[in-house]
């Protein structure tokens, strides 16, 4: 197994543990205060937790390579693995919060929410089995939104497995050029 695989591996739990973490404080802002700036900053926890657990395992894949001339390619498949346990971590969290809400949501909820769309919309024909299909829709919504945040997070990922690789190529001795 190289030296980028098993960097990846070691961080790869980490991450989809991390990835959900981030999430659910990432969430508190944009709940909080909607509409306001502020709630920006709560969709970058997650990337940006990516991007600083995936430094550690392109910094131990450029140390575990035997070859330093070769070690960028070991950074890359450190960050994209580790990158891998985020996007799990992403698609988890997400399927989980739709599905929450889709098994938790009462029939006096949605007959409230039926209530208040023909409210704005008379001509709108809604029921509660058309609501019921529309909850199970909001699954697979949350999960696409779980796959395009666990795919940025698998980008940042990248990106912090190279700035890893970086830092431990600064960290290495000089090597003196051959005597002629």
């Amino acid at each position: 197994m190289s030296a980028g695989t098993k960097a990846g591996l070691v961080f790869a739990l980490p991450q989809f543990i991390i990835i959900i973490c981030a999430t659910v404080l990432g969430s508190i802002p944009i709940v909080a205060m909607p509409g306001n700036l502020v709630g920006i900053v709560g969709c970058c926890f997650a990337p940006i937790a990516a991007l600083l657990m995936s430094l550690p395992a392109g910094y131990f894949a450029a140390q575990w390579h035997p070859h330093k001339d070769e070690i960028t390619g070991q950074a890359v498949t450190a960050g994209i693995v580790a990158g891998l346990g985020a996007l799990l971590g992403s698609i988890v969290f997400w399927f989980a919060v739709g599905g929450l809400f889709s098994f938790f949501v009462t029939p006096d909820t949605l007959a409230q929410i039926a209530q208040q769309m023909r409210e704005l919309n008379p001509e709108l024909a809604m029921d509660l089995p058309t609501l019921r299909r529309g909850l199970s829709f909001m699954l697979w919504v949350t999960g696409a939104i779980g796959i395009i945040g666990g795919l940025l997070s698998i980008g940042f990922s990248l990106i912090g497995g190279l700035m890893g690789m970086a830092i431990a190529r600064g960290n290495q001795p000089e090597t003196p050029p051959p005597a002629a």
